[in-house]
């Protein structure tokens, strides 16, 4: 299960001095053949504050594109989220949509309007679909598995195309159900890999303390460890993974984009394809 490497990681973000335009290209060149270092992505971040920032973006942005091109071609794939429900049982200090914000008016739509605004999303050409319910107990355990089994024949298993779902963390026996109901693939953003941080602004609900496997919230649980090993657990289901940060709410940004890519490598080793 994933651990972030805390003092390896923060001890690299610290050096972060910014990089000439010439060692960018040469490191650049060398990227096209390798992944790059901890310590050079580094380098790169502590280039914001460089004068030859705008040049070295440019650069950046180029051998990005030669890559891309030559992995993936020039396809693109498009996803749309399909937000179900703005209920929440968490509270996030950054986020609207939180528990104690008694002020917004709260709706979840039904299973004829999902079905509806989904076909509409395929028929403009959308491939990826992704259901999106937040923290709302409710939806994940009783409507999520519904809508999933419903919008499974819009999206058929052989096709190209994804059902995809954005939630609280969930346990494997959960994410087990989901993947069974018809689920590709889930999304899930850390918000911070800071520990610290993430408990700072992260007060209550799921998203404090973790769930048990009948999603009754875990007294004086790890929130913040159960959301980060949540793709191990769905990679153990068998589903497609994803990682984010929500840059800025940690003021070490370096640190956080980082630890996204070391969570994202990890993930990659582990569960590929």
């Amino acid at each position: 299960m994933y651990q972030v490497p805390v003092d390896e990681l923060r001890t690299t973000s610290r050096a972060a001095i910014g990089i000439s335009l010439e060692e960018a290209a040469d490191i650049l060149d060398q990227a096209q053949h390798r992944p790059l270092l901890p310590t050079e992505l580094t380098e790169f971040i502590g280039a914001i504050n460089t004068p030859d920032f705008e040049k070295i973006k440019a650069a950046v942005l180029d051998c990005s594109a030669s890559i891309r091109a030559r992995k993936y071609g020039r396809s693109v794939t498009t996803l749309s989220p399909v937000e179900v429900t703005n209920r929440c049982a968490s509270n996030c200090d950054f986020c609207g949509w939180r528990a104690d914000n008694t002020q917004m008016g709260r709706l979840t739509i039904d299973e004829e309007i999902v079905d509806i605004q989904a076909r509409y999303l395929l028929e403009k050409g959308i491939e990826d679909i992704e259901l999106v319910g937040g923290d709302d107990i409710r939806f994940v355990r009783d409507a999520l598995p519904v809508l999933l089994r419903r919008l499974r024949s819009l999206v058929p298993p052989t096709s190209s195309r994804q059902l995809l779902f954005c939630t609280m963390a969930l346990t494997e026996a959960q994410y087990q159900t989901l993947a069974a109901c018809g689920a590709d693939g889930m999304i899930m953003w850390q918000e911070t890999y800071d520990e610290a941080v993430y408990n700072q602004h992260i007060s209550r609900g799921p998203k404090a303390y973790g769930i048990d496997d009948d999603f009754r919230i875990v007294k004086n649980g790890n929130g913040f460890l159960f959301r980060l090993q949540s793709q191990d657990r769905a990679g153990r289901a068998g589903l497609n993974l994803s990682v984010g940060a929500m840059l800025g709410l940690n003021r070490d940004v370096a640190f956080d984009v980082l630890a996204t890519v070391h969570h994202a490598r990890y993930l990659c080793t582990t569960y590929a394809p």
